[in-house]
């Protein structure tokens, strides 16, 4: 169950790079090559070690998302750079600079979170 992106090395419900892997004790190939339940296992552990009920105890959805897009980002300011232009990050995630200033910043990703929301409200409507 792979769900491979753009990014040739990332794999999972929460797209895993092999460092992410590395930090919950497991493999990309093994997160490429598990299930649903093993993979819902796999975000819990990340999520888990990312100290949620602690640190982030009282963290909108934002941060949580941060925490998996960019997790050394996760506090910053809504208006802060998330990654500065000309960074290979920024490079790479450059459609998320909606305003072309600064960079790219946690409300410009915070946007693309509402839109997430907002598609799978629409999605679960179309089911029902």
């Amino acid at each position: 169950m792979g769900y491979p992106t753009g990014y040739p090395y990332a794999f999972g419900l929460i797209q895993f790079t092999s460092i992410a892997a590395r930090l919950i004790g497991t493999t990309l190939f093994n997160i490429y090559n598990s299930g649903l339940n093993q993979q819902f296992e796999y975000v819990k552990k990340y999520l888990d070690k990312q100290d949620l009920g602690t640190k982030y105890k009282n963290s909108d959805q934002y941060t949580l998302y941060m925490l998996i897009f960019a997790p050394s980002k996760a506090n910053v300011g809504k208006n802060d750079a998330v990654y500065a232009v000309g960074s290979t990050a920024y490079k790479k995630n450059k459609s998320l600079d909606t305003d072309g200033r600064n960079g790219i910043t946690k409300k410009e990703i915070a946007h693309r979170v509402d839109n997430f929301i907002n598609e799978g409200k629409y999605h679960a409507k179309t089911l029902l």
